[in-house]
């Protein structure tokens, strides 16, 4: 769920955790399966996000992967590749984002001109940031891994991330950022629940539950400077927004997962349920591939 600072959130701004797809789904599982091998003991090396076809753009640009599920075939026209180099302690040293926008008829933007840098000394993380080239220095907690404030400032923006707080397992479980605060629980080594409250009134905004495939492993955390990821595969996360006036608004995410032959993940599907799209009916948001 640590990976959200970097990411493209997609539809929703939403905390998760947060992928070579076949054209058959014979090999997607779910929480009926077997038991993983063991926990992945290696590092996501390279994650690719695809993006499917929305309107209003045309249905003319050339599909990058094409994935049939349930009978229906569904084109991804827009990519990010996210490359992760890590140090001897299995900490972030590098992170390249290289992205396909769906509007750019295939242009590839980014590569080593959005390559981020990260190094670890004496109590302190120093982050060189890809294209503006700016530098910024984090305090880490005592395992010398992770950070306990992310707040960063730039030309005209203030990015706040702070009071960062970390379970016995290295998971968050409590930020505050710009004008919220998020606590968060931790069970079996799982993140169960997040619950976001206004900073100002101590008003709980929104609540996000979560439910995992506890027969198999979750990919370990990329950006492991902001907390390692839950243990399990996810599932399904479901997030109750109460800031509407006409009362809590709904959104459900669901996954379905495959996994190698070491038991770890490789690729995972995501669905939404939002009742502002596609008349609330769930439909394919994103395809996640990973290699280790």
């Amino acid at each position: 769920m640590n990976d959200y600072i970097l990411s493209r959130d997609g539809l929703m701004n939403r905390v998760v955790a947060t992928l070579c797809f076949c054209a058959l789904l014979t090999n997607w599982t779910g929480s009926s399966a077997q038991p993983a091998l063991g926990i992945p003991s290696q590092r996501v090396a390279r994650l690719e996000i695809f993006y499917p076809e929305f309107s209003p753009y045309p249905a003319s640009r050339k599909a990058l992967d094409v994935v049939t599920v349930d009978g229906k075939e569904t084109q991804f026209v827009a990519k990010d590749t996210r490359l992760f180099q890590y140090d001897g302690q299995q900490r972030l040293i590098s992170y390249k984002l290289k992205q396909i926008a769906q509007t750019d008829e295939g242009q590839e933007y980014g590569g080593d001109t959005l390559r981020n840098r990260y190094s670890y000394n004496n109590g302190r993380m120093t982050e060189v940031e890809g294209g503006t080239q700016r530098t910024y220095e984090y305090p880490l907690d005592d395992t010398q891994h992770r950070v306990l404030t992310h707040t960063k400032t730039g030309y005209s923006y203030i990015n706040v991330d702070t009071l960062r707080k970390y379970s016995t397992e290295g998971i968050l479980t409590e930020i505050t950022t710009q004008g919220s605060r998020q606590v968060i629980t931790v069970a079996e080594g799982n993140v169960t629940k997040i619950e976001q409250y206004n900073v100002a009134s101590g008003k709980l905004e929104k609540v996000t539950n979560f439910d995992y495939d506890n027969a198999h492993y979750a990919p370990p955390a990329q950006v492991t400077f902001l907390g390692e990821a839950s243990r399990n595969a996810l599932n399904k996360q479901t997030i109750l927004d109460y800031s509407f006036a006409e009362g809590v608004r709904t959104y459900t995410f669901s996954y379905r997962n495959q996994y190698d032959n070491q038991g770890r993940m490789n690729q995972q599907l995501e669905y939404t349920e939002d009742p502002t799209l596609n008349q609330g009916k769930a439909f394919v948001s994103q395809l996640r591939k990973y290699y280790y």
